[in-house]
């Protein structure tokens, strides 16, 4: 379950992680792209029918190697994890592990991209060996955005 789990939503990370590595790529169109791929992943964590495809990829994975998808036991006193309520084995694999995974997910892109770094990308715009490359209309144009933002 963690492997497929762990695959799609690499997968929706990798084109931006693909571009973060060129030395040429655009620090705001960077920042950009990493917004929009918080929400995509915001938007796969709502989204009732992808968490549901994510399982059924699992579920067929383990059946090529003959495993059956189950819960652990729940315990009436658990130590050392815990008793994660549900309704069906699904529910307990959403709830313990996709859930989890796409909230840290999310929380460290956050962490490394968050507003402050993203003001700090946009204040690039004003050293003098990037202001140089501006031609005098792109050089207005960027000034009010930068402004404006």
């Amino acid at each position: 379950m963690s492997f497929v789990v762990t695959r799609n939503a690499m997968s929706i990370i990798k084109p931006v992680s693909v571009k973060l590595q060129y030395t040429s790529y655009d620090i705001v169109k960077a920042y950009n792209k990493v917004e929009e791929v918080v929400k995509e992943l915001q938007a796969v964590r709502t989204e009732e029918s992808v968490l549901h495809s994510w399982y059924s990829q699992a579920e067929s994975l383990a059946s090529k190697v003959d495993v059956v998808p189950q819960v652990p036991r729940t315990a009436s006193r658990q130590q050392h994890r815990e008793n994660i309520e549900h309704s069906s084995t699904e529910e307990y694999y959403r709830r313990s592990i996709i859930l989890p995974l796409l909230d840290n997910l999310i929380q460290q892109i956050n962490d490394r991209f968050g507003s402050t770094q993203m003001i700090v990308a946009k204040l690039i715009k004003l050293v003098p060996s990037v202001i140089t490359t501006f031609t005098e209309l792109s050089y207005e144009d960027a000034t009010c955005r930068l402004i404006a933002e």
